[in-house]
This record gives structure tokens, C-alpha cells and sequence, in this order.
């Protein structure tokens, strides 16, 4: 038996990155795996009572296109999230 995904996108324009096959239609991740990525309807595997299924509609799917980034001083002279030292002084922002 195969894996049961927790979540199963289908009918997306997914990008993979892959030189073998750059476009998906489907994706079935558990945890934080992709099961499957493809075309066919091997997704239907990994389909489980508790697996949430989306349709995309036909949209764009960017795996693991992040802002994981952040301006140390105006996030420090702010309030607006994590509070940091109100600082300039770099060595305090680090510490």
C-alpha cells in the first residue's frame, strides 16, 4: 500500500525544476515529502480518508518559493512582529 498524502493538489500548472519533466498537473504530499509529482493518476494512490484534496483550477504551483528574509534596523525600530533591540548598532542586533 502505498503512502497516504496529506494533501493532494490536481489539475495545477505545477513547476518542477526538473529537466526531466518541468510541468505537473498533480502533487500529493505527506508531512513535508512530495509522494508524487506527475501527470497521470497515480495521485489516486496516495488518496487516504484524511487526505485533503484541492483543485487548482488550471494555476500557477511554485514549490518552495519563499521570502524567508528580513531588514534587521527597520524591524527593530518597529513593533510590528519580533521584537528586536531598538538599536542601530549591529553588534546589538546580533547579540
Amino acid at each position: 500500500m502505498k503512502d497516504q498524502a496529506d494533501i493532494i493538489i490536481i489539475n495545477g500548472k505545477v513547476f518542477t525544476e526538473n529537466a526531466d519533466l518541468p510541468w505537473a498537473k498533480h502533487i500529493a504530499i505527506k508531512e513535508d515529502r512530495f509522494l508524487f509529482v506527475g501527470n497521470n493518476s497515480t495521485w489516486k494512490e496516495h488518496l487516504g480518508k484524511k487526505t485533503k484534496l484541492f483543485d487548482a483550477g488550471n494555476r500557477l504551483i511554485l514549490p518552495g518559493l519563499l521570502d524567508g528574509h528580513t531588514h534587521p534596523v527597520p524591524v527593530s525600530l518597529s513593533k510590528w512582529r519580533g521584537q528586536l533591540p531598538r538599536t542601530n548598532n549591529l553588534t546589538e542586533l546580533l547579540e
